[in-house]
Parts: C-alpha cells; sequence; structure tokens
C-alpha cells in the first residue's frame, strides 16, 4: 500500500512538471502510453535512452524502500 500510495503521488507530481515544460507534445504523449504497465509502442522509438539517467533518478526511491524492509527486519526481530 505504502509502495502505490508513494508512487501515485510521485508521478502526480512529475506528470505535472513534464506537462508545465513540454505542453501539448507531453499530453499527446499520455494520451498515447500507458500509465503502469508497460507494452510494446506499435511503432518503435526514435532517438536515445539513457537507462544510466533513469536508474540514478530511482536511487533515493530503491534506497527507501530497503530502509524499509530493514526497520521491519529489525523490529521483527525485537519481537
Amino acid at each position: 500500500m505504502l509502495f502505490a500510495l508513494e508512487y501515485s503521488l510521485i508521478v502526480s507530481y512529475e506528470e505535472g512538471v513534464l506537462e508545465s515544460i513540454f505542453g501539448q507534445e507531453y499530453l499527446d504523449y499520455k494520451r498515447a502510453t500507458p500509465r503502469w504497465i508497460p507494452r510494446r509502442p506499435a511503432q518503435p522509438e526514435m532517438g536515445a535512452h539513457d537507462w544510466r539517467e533513469a536508474w540514478v533518478s530511482e536511487i533515493s526511491t530503491f534506497m527507501q524502500y530497503g530502509a524499509l524492509v530493514i526497520v521491519f527486519a529489525v523490529k521483527q526481530r525485537l519481537r
């Protein structure tokens, strides 16, 4: 539940930022792209994709979940 709530808030914020930067171009993209469950595009995407940048942008989120797992494990151990 925590994951779903946090990511819903993050996605809403990021969509607002992208809409303010790219305007109608982003709205068209958003309408054609599924939000949660990816699917293969009808036409291959053109342009470069920076997977390293994508990974780096998510590291803090992964670290938060890692910290939560550790907290829950410690709590379970102390029971």
